[in-house]
């Protein structure tokens, strides 16, 4: 939980959602699939995802309406 709450505070370069662009360094190798995702991605109508406690889906559209799904699932 400690990380958690490391990654979510504002000042943390790695905190992406209060901020845009990318992390001031890579944070993982991307296998080449992941890559050529990034590069030809598939078109689609959501930005963002979460897996709840029960580890069900919920694709979002805006970011309100995955907070409110976190909220609801209190994942953090």
């Amino acid at each position: 939980m400690a990380l958690l709450k490391e990654l979510r505070d504002p000042s943390n370069p790695y905190h992406s959602r209060p901020r845009g662009g990318l992390p001031p360094v890579a944070i993982g190798n991307p296998a080449i699939d992941s890559l050529n995702a990034a590069l030809s991605p598939t078109e689609s109508k959501f930005w963002y995802s979460l897996h709840d406690s029960e580890q069900v889906l919920h694709l979002s559209r805006e970011a309100a309406e995955q907070e409110a799904y976190r909220n609801r699932s209190n994942v953090s």
